[in-house]
């Protein structure tokens, strides 16, 4: 109580504002007067603001591969910008301007391939653009009793799109979407319906000018929140449905997900997905210990997934996410082939949770030899990281791993700084 009292009177640690590389029309999370208002002729008053902030991410990794090591200095520039027209109405775009198609920018200094010296990816490709609005708080005049059901969000533009954690699509596509938010049928207390129309940029393998529609929804009961989607594809003339339902819950202690997936593919027979997901915090701690486990059979892909992005099974365990940079693989494969795998790890908390270290157990069994990929693979997995100041922090990686009775490792470090 003593301490409570201090801190109400006397202040805490002096928290520094973050503010950004570039901002307009108001501080960012900071004090003073508010931006200038517009009043528009639907009625709505926007304050518009600006922000552009990001992250400067540079790995060097190195890692034993089957005829020799690779060893290479990379890095990826993520840029974002947040013009805030009011509190439901902005426009977004966000840029990385350093790698391309899953290259980065890097300097390669070894590699038994023959690729050595620097690689420039550099680009001013926009990977999103997209504007998203309440029609209620942009049309305020239709609704002033507040009784009309016109709360209807929208958005449209190249937009990063993420269901079911990832796994049913993970894609930045040309599209035009609508949601219902707070939908209020008899034994739920929460309803959100999504209907999404892509008209192109939808990636499967190396086509990117696929389309699809969606329709997706998220529904909270009092034990447990459901997700249930839907998504209808058309890339290179070949049509797929592909869908999912998932349950998150916490069961006294423990938190819990259960999720299937299925692919309905006009070119080649259906495939499933099982996935479970348990955690906890272990008795007198605030660390975190985790189990995940999955079984495909015949074989499951995504949607759509953008050149770059982990495989399907990134969810699993950091072994099959991989970085997102630099040339060294995940420590196990993250794709969707007919499998079945599991991974189990702690992940410790310090410094008031500035530092943290993971450790974790992972493997994944095939059901038959895939061209290209390892029926039995294992690997151990570490990774620490820890922030210095306000803006950067600095993570260590490293993995051991056996391959169909192969052994092989990597390690990685690598600088963030928060812009």
């Amino acid at each position: 109580m003593i301490w409570f009292l201090w801190l109400a009177f006397f202040g805490g640690e002096d928290v520094q504002r973050p503010r950004p590389p570039i901002e307009w029309g108001g501080k960012f999370l900071g004090q003073g007067p508010t931006p200038k208002q517009w009043v528009l002729p639907t009625g709505a008053v926007w304050q518009p603001q600006f922000i552009l902030f990001g992250a400067l991410r540079t790995d060097f990794s190195w890692f034993s591969a089957n005829n020799g090591d690779v060893s290479a200095l990379s890095t990826r520039l993520d840029l974002v910008g947040n013009l805030q027209l009011s509190g439901t109405e902005r426009f977004v775009f966000s840029m990385r301007n350093l790698d391309e198609g899953g290259q980065f920018t890097r300097y390669v200094f070894s590699d038994p391939d023959g690729e050595t010296g620097g690689r420039s990816e550099a680009n001013a490709e926009v990977t999103s653009a997209f504007f998203e609005a309440d029609l209620g708080e942009v049309f305020p005049a239709l609704n002033q009793s507040d009784r009309r059901a016109l709360d209807l969000g929208t958005a449209i533009g190249r937009m990063p799109l993420s269901f079911q954690d990832g796994m049913l699509i993970n894609d930045n596509v040309d599209a035009v979407g609508l949601v219902r938010n707070n939908v209020l049928p008899k034994r739920l207390s929460n309803l959100r319906i999504t209907a999404v129309w892509a008209w192109d940029g939808v990636n499967r393998g190396s086509q990117d000018d696929g389309k699809l529609w969606g329709l997706f929804s998220s529904m909270d009961t009092r034990t447990s929140s459901w997700d249930v989607d839907l998504v209808h594809t058309d890339v290179d003339d070949s049509s797929r449905w592909v869908g999912g339902v998932s349950a998150t819950q916490r069961i006294g202690a423990n938190n819990t997900t259960f999720r299937l997936m299925g692919e309905n593919n006009e070119a080649s027979s259906e495939g499933f997905l099982a996935f479970a997901s348990w955690s906890r915090a272990p008795v007198g701690s605030h660390d975190h210990i985790y189990i995940n486990g999955y079984k495909i059979w015949r074989g499951v892909v995504s949607a759509g997934r953008s050149p770059g992005a982990p495989g399907i099974l990134a969810p699993v365990g950091i072994a099959f996410a991989g970085k997102g940079l630099g040339r060294a693989p995940s420590a196990i494969s993250g794709g969707g082939e007919d499998s079945f795998g599991a991974a189990c790890g702690r992940q410790w908390f310090f410094s008031h949770g500035k530092s943290q270290l993971v450790l974790e157990a992972a493997g994944r069994f095939a059901s038959a030899k895939t061209e290209g990929i390892s029926r039995e693979q294992i690997a151990l997995v570490g990774r620490y990281q820890t922030s210095l100041g306000h803006r950067n922090v600095i993570r260590f990686d490293a993995y051991l791993n056996r391959l169909d009775g192969e052994f092989g490792s990597g390690i990685s470090s690598e600088w963030v700084l928060q812009l």
